[in-house]
């Protein structure tokens, strides 16, 4: 023990003086720093309150200003805030709304703890006149409307009050709005879907594929009880752009102005939420949405709901699905009662929306297709052109765009947004045309502005990307250019549809293609269009569609080869300096027609001879220039050699002269000259 006691007493001894000094320090320092750490963050304390508090004051002063407009944006900010707000996912990876609703979906609804009201669903009758006709006078009917039907016997009606299916007021009001007869696809959806059947149409674009399932519509409203308050609609209609919901819900709106008690109120991104929301809870009989934007406003707190909806259609289905609103349309479709009727529209059916029809449609639906499906419409002159580079192209359209407004209002359609606004810069600079945009990236009001300036006529010109391919009606649009190819076939028979609408015969599209920009698949299937439509096919595009183009040979309108021309391949082209005027042409475009060979005509050209030297004056003119040109040289040659300061050989003057001799010789013997020449 004492032992121990001694060694820490050494122990003790041996600390040296200045360690124990200079760890005093550290310790000194340590406390310090640990304390100005303290009074930083009382600091920062501080100031994050003295900041929250200034905050405070601001949103204070400022909420007081706005007063009722910031009401309006803070109702927009809630209904962001109910779909917004949460990063939940449901067991499929969507993200949901936080209740278990995917963010893209609508809730599921138990329709078994529903209580609807009853609903007439049939609301046509067979008239006695339609009830007698045999099967074979039915067909006579549809074939001389262009209409086939699947699934349905019901002959088309001959006018709209036929069949008693439309009211006082739906009668009065197309009576009020110009319309006399039904269109070949109302002809036939008036009996169909007025009878009780769920249908699905197909008709091409301006054959009256909204009247057709808005009537019916009014048919089912005309039979219910009004609206209470809060109420949601009666009938729901899905369009996949902005565009065409407002195409929709003005045609809705304006027959709620002639008379029809039915109001319309249309739901789509880029607008107010606040004010949709306002009109939603006043009560609308209609209601055409877009489905994210419904969604959206279904996910918000006290918003409508979908319980009164007994007919639901779809327009543009296809397009829907091409945008990714599968999932979307899908839960709406579900969230409506199950036997509420239901209808889809389009121009065209691709195959991969076959299965949509199969969720959405019943299993006895019927189908009704008008004119040829996927193809433009008939009443629409087609005009292809192919040109060899983008330059050829504009140039073309420039020169002739100031044609294309006096015939009447233009619609362009271009394929990126950046070049909306470039042409429409151009069109205003160069040409002095009071041109307008229209593409994704500008807002609504700068949408409804630039399509108000249109339809008034303000503005002569469209510039359009694909956003105005579907929905847009403009009844005074003659000429639809396709600047640039659209993406596919059936955006294309969308975008020539803007014109020869509701019967006119006048409209033409024209479609501008270069190899560039144009896939042998997409002109392969022009190419079928036209025929279908009995349009003629400018042999440029079935060179395109067959990957042949760049190698066959150019010729102009009348069949003469076109030697003036720069660059190895191209259709008619712009720029070609003394090229003629294009003629007008019957359907097709093009060059024109090309002229019918000889009955002599061979592909290989005969070998030359006397006979068939038929020389120009100009290239007669041009072989005597060269004959005397080399003659010259020859003479100069053979004058005295130069000074013997000058050191040449005498053999390479001898070879020179003959050479230029035997070209002299050669020109002489292939083109002997003529007695003028001499």
């Amino acid at each position: 023990m004492d032992d121990d006691a001694d060694d820490a007493d050494a122990g003790a001894d041996d600390v040296d003086p200045l360690d124990a000094f200079m760890a005093t320090l550290e310790t000194t320092a340590a406390r310090a720093t640990t304390a100005k750490a303290a009074a930083r963050r009382m600091d920062a304390d501080d100031d994050a309150d003295d900041a929250f508090a200034r905050c405070g004051m601001m949103i204070g002063a400022r909420a007081r200003a706005v007063g009722a407009r910031g009401r309006a944006r803070a109702v927009d900010a809630a209904v962001d805030a109910a779909v917004d707000g949460c990063d939940a996912v449901d067991a499929d990876g969507w993200e949901t709304d936080g209740r278990g609703a995917p963010r893209d979906a609508c809730g599921t609804v138990d329709h078994a703890s529903m209580t609807y009201d009853a609903y007439v669903r049939a609301t046509y009758v067979v008239p006695k006149e339609l009830a007698e006709l045999t099967v074979e006078a039915v067909e006579a009917r549809r074939e001389a409307l262009d209409v086939r039907v699947d699934g349905e016997t019901r002959a088309p009606v001959e006018r709209f009050g036929q069949g008693g299916a439309l009211d006082v007021h739906a009668i009065r009001a197309l009576k009020r709005l110009g319309y006399e007869t039904p269109t070949g696809i109302q002809a036939q959806c008036i009996p169909v879907i007025c009878g009780g059947r769920d249908a699905l149409g197909l008709a091409t674009t301006g054959s009256g594929k909204t009247l057709a399932f808005l009537l019916p519509a009014y048919a089912q409203i005309s039979r219910q009880r009004p609206l209470r308050k809060k109420e949601g609609p009666m009938a729901l209609v899905l369009a996949p752009t902005r565009e065409l919901a407002t195409q929709i819900a003005n045609e809705a709106n304006a027959f709620n102005r002639a008379g029809v008690p039915a109001r319309c109120c249309a739901i789509f991104g880029g607008a107010s939420k606040h004010e949709q929301l306002k009109r939603l809870r006043a009560g609308a009989e209609i209601v055409v949405a877009t489905p994210g934007r419904l969604i959206d406003v279904l996910h918000v707190k006290n918003s409508i709901d979908l319980r009164r909806v007994t007919y639901l259609a779809l327009d543009e289905a296809d397009r829907m699905l091409d945008m990714g609103f599968e999932r979307a349309v899908l839960s709406i479709c579900r969230a409506v009662r199950p036997d509420a009727q239901r209808v889809m529209f389009s121009a065209t059916m691709p195959r991969n929306v076959r299965w949509l029809v199969n969720e959405v449609l019943a299993d006895d639906f019927v189908t009704i297709s008008h004119g040829q499906v996927g193809t433009a419409n008939d009443d629409v002159r087609q005009l292809v052109h192919v040109f060899e580079d983008e330059v050829r192209r504009a140039f073309w359209f420039f020169e002739r765009v100031g044609d294309f407004v006096n015939e009447g209002q233009t619609l362009v359609f271009v394929s990126q947004k950046s070049a909306v606004d470039e042409l429409v810069k151009d069109l205003r600079e160069m040409r002095g045309v009071r041109a307008v945009g229209l593409h994704g990236d500008m807002d609504q009001a700068e949408r409804q502005s630039a399509m108000k300036a249109f339809k008034g006529e303000q503005a002569h010109v469209l510039v359009a990307t694909d956003v105005a391919a579907r929905g847009l009606h403009v009844q005074s649009i003659k000429t639809v250019v396709n600047l640039h190819p659209a993406r596919d076939i059936s955006t294309h028979v969308h975008r020539i549809g803007r014109t020869g609408r509701a019967g006119a015969t006048d409209g033409v599209a024209y479609t501008l293609l270069t190899p560039l920009d144009c896939s042998p698949r997409f002109a392969s299937q022009l190419e079928r269009g036209l025929e279908d439509s009995g349009q003629q096919v400018p042999l440029d595009l079935k060179a395109l569609a067959r990957g042949s183009y760049n190698k066959r040979p150019r010729s102009d309108d009348h069949g003469e080869p076109l030697t003036h021309r720069h660059g190895k391949v191209g259709g008619r082209g712009v720029g070609f300096v003394g090229a003629r005027a294009p003629t007008s042409a019957p359907h097709g475009g093009g060059r024109g027609a090309r002229p019918i060979p000889r009955e002599n005509f061979t592909a290989v050209p005969p070998p030359p001879s006397s006979e068939t030297n038929f020389r120009s004056k100009q290239h007669a003119e041009a072989l005597a220039q060269a004959r005397a040109r080399a003659e010259s040289i020859a003479a100069q040659l053979v004058q005295p050699p130069p000074p013997p300061s000058i050191e040449e050989s005498s053999s390479a003057a001898s070879a020179a002269i003959a050479a230029a001799r035997a070209i002299a010789a050669r020109l002489t013997a292939a083109h002997p000259p003529t007695a003028e020449e001499r």
